[in-house]
Parts: structure tokens; sequence; C-alpha cells
């Protein structure tokens, strides 16, 4: 705003010297031979034209009115500016107390930029929330399980499970029912999560594992399982997962993991179950991109998933589906001839893979829904309700 204003004084002073230079160069022209008084002979001016009299009167216009943008005044809203500053500094409201961290102003022109935002752009994950997810809820059958808030001490905490703040004893007494054991294997099998092995530790069976995940989210999923006895063990050199299923080890060869992307929005393996013989594909993945591919007949059973989805998703929460498939093993040759090619052609290579990973992700059965919490960081919401109050729109952008 100073600066228009300092443009539109410059431009009336340029005006106003021309306007001095024009009328003197005129009254000139026309009083020269009466103004003889002035010595005009003697020092050579009275043979100058109009054009040079008016160039040079302009010019002494210019710097008579030269104090029309005073430096003062610069000067004076430059130290107005460094005592705002002084009071931004001094502001408890934007001081960090849980570290005793004032704001710090770097820049004189930090109070009128600020002035100026009229949009704000934030991140969600991180920014506006802690990133720390803690298992919440699930929906396993139509059923949802998990309450609100803990009514006691967090007993996943206790043996040293992290990323688990869960709490049911309709579940716990049904942990062991089909639909409930499916639904927890699918969590410790459906991930890229690692065993995290110390040199020279000695490990007990029944001890409390710790994971090394890509991303919380991931470490949630695996910790629920395991807090409810289903364990991941490890991957081994022959690409041979172990289970411990409620005390029962199993073992499951990795044939594909279909890695999860922002584009695909899911993430699947595709195991052969040395137990049953047989070849399964785990899957899980945004609700919007599991629904059209699972097989038709699970109305009844979508329609309720969906509505525990969106009382989680209306509490904060983060939820996937989670759905499994089983493949018999002359779908799954043919369907490896056609990753083989896909994988082959050097061209085209991603789009082909994903009509590939497409194909045999189609005719899912739903096995359930999970839902992470992420807690928003202190004083979030009186934040975006002030920015909001003084006409700053805020936008957050997310992975989605």
């Amino acid at each position: 705003t100073m600066n228009k204003q300092i443009i539109i004084i410059f431009i009336l002073q340029v005006a106003l010297c021309i306007f001095c230079g024009i009328f003197y160069a005129v009254w000139f022209s026309s009083n020269k031979d009466d103004t003889d008084y002035l010595g005009w002979e003697e020092s050579g001016d009275g043979d100058e034209n109009g054009l040079v009299v008016f160039f040079l009167q302009m010019g002494t216009w210019m710097l008579l009115f030269a104090n029309f943008v005073p430096i003062s005044l610069i000067v004076t809203l430059e130290v107005v500016k460094f005592i705002q500053a002084i009071f931004i500094v001094w502001d408890e409201e934007v001081c960090d107390k849980p570290r005793d961290l004032p704001a710090k102003v770097q820049s004189s022109n930090l109070n009128e930029e600020i002035g100026q935002v009229e949009y704000v752009f934030s991140d969600k994950t991180g920014t506006l929330t802690c990133n720390i997810m803690e298992y919440k809820k699930m929906s396993i059958n139509g059923i949802s399980y998990g309450n609100d808030n803990l009514s006691g001490e967090n007993l996943a905490a206790k043996k040293g499970i992290t990323n688990v703040a869960f709490e049911d004893a309709t579940f716990e007494k049904d942990m062991k029912n089909e639909a409930n054991s499916k639904f927890l294997k699918l969590l410790a099998l459906c991930h890229t999560v690692l065993v995290e092995t110390k040199k020279g530790e000695e490990r007990k069976f029944g001890d409390t594992l710790k994971y090394q995940a890509s991303s919380p989210d991931e470490l949630a999923l695996v910790n629920i399982a395991q807090y409810c006895g289903v364990r991941f063990l490890g991957v081994s050199d022959a690409a041979i997962m172990s289970l411990d299923f409620f005390g029962t080890t199993e073992k499951y060869e990795i044939l594909e993991v279909l890695e999860f992307s922002s584009a695909r929005k899911r993430m699947s393996i595709i195991l052969r179950d040395h137990q049953a013989d047989n070849i399964i594909l785990y899957c899980k993945g945004a609700d919007s991109i599991i629904v059209p591919r699972l097989r038709s007949g699970q109305d009844q059973l979508v329609h309720t998933t969906n509505e525990h989805l969106d009382e989680y998703a209306k509490t904060g929460l983060r939820t996937l589906l989670v759905a499994q498939k089983v493949i018999s093993l002359e779908e799954y040759a043919e369907w490896k001839k056609g990753e083989e090619k896909a994988q082959e052609d050097v061209n085209n290579r991603e789009a082909r893979l994903e009509e590939v990973y497409d194909q045999i992700e189609r005719g899912m059965d739903l096995i359930g829904a999970t839902a992470i919490e992420d807690r928003l960081q202190d004083q979030v919401g009186a934040t975006i309700a002030s920015l909001k109050e003084a006409g700053i729109k805020v936008w957050v952008l997310t992975g989605d």
C-alpha cells in the first residue's frame, strides 16, 4: 500500500513540474523583452529557446518539490514496523509454550506481509496431526468393535506394543471365531513390515516383537494383530512368512507383492498357504477402490461396513477396507504368464502391469474395515477458526 502511495505522489510531482515548466517557458517567451532588469542578456539565458527553458525549469521544480516524499516519513514507518516486530516477539499467544520459544521476526516487513495473506495451504499428516497412529476400531462381518476412549490402562502399551489403543470386551470373547481370526490373519500377513532384531538377542516364543514399517499405519495394523494373539514372526531368505496363529506356527510362501502406490490406493500380497495347500490373495486399501473389486452377492455386508466407515470418518479416523480371494493353481499360473509378459514390455510396462494387477484383484471377499486415529495437534481447531474469522481461506492437502 505504501509503495502505491509513493508512486502516486511521484506521478503528481512530475505532472506538477511539467505544468510549472510549461508555464514558465510560455511566460518567459512572452516577457523576456520586458524584463531586462533581470539581466538575461548578461547571463546569456535570453538566447535560449523555449524547449531548453522548459527542461531547465522542470528540473529546477523537481528539486524544489523533492520533499513531496519526505525521507523522515519513510524512516518513521520503518521505526513503527520495528516496534511492531518487538511486540510480535513479546506476544505470548504466538509463543511455543512447551519449549518456551518466542516468535522470531526475521524481517521488518513481516507485519504487513502477514496482513496480505489470503490463502493458507497446509499438509495434513504431521502438520495438523501428530503422525502418531493408534489403532482404535474395526468392523468385521458387519459388527463394529472398539471404544472411543479406553476405560482404564492401555494394556497394549503395558505389553510393550505400540500404536494400539483398542479395547472391546465383546471382541476379546469372540476373537477366535472364524470371521475375526481370518481378519487378524490378514492384518498379520498383508504388509511389508520387517521384524526388528538386535545382534546377540535371544528371543523366546511369545515375547513381544518390535517391527520396522515404512508407515505408522502398517505398524498399527500388524501390532493390533500381535496384541490379539496373531503375531507376524518374520520372513526367511526363501520368502517364507512365519506366523504365530494363537500359539500355532504357520508358514506362507510369498508369491507376489503388489505394492501400494498413490495411483493404486491399495496393496496386495499373494501367498501359498502351506497348511491348506492353496493360494490366497490378501488386499487392503481405500473403500472407493476395494468396493468395485468385490465379488457380487455381498451387498448387505458392504452396506453395513460402509455405515461403520462413515461413523469412523466422522470422528476423524483413517479407514481402510480389507479383502481376500482364494485363487486356484490354474488361475494363478495363467495370471503369472500375463504378468511376465507385462514385465517384458519395455515401452508400456507400468500400464500393462496395472491391467494385470487389476485382473487378479477382482472378485474378492470383503473381510472388514480398520480405523486408525491420527490425533490432531493441540489447538488445531481453534487456530483454523481464528484464521477463518480473519478472512483467511484454509486448504488442506492430503495424499488422497
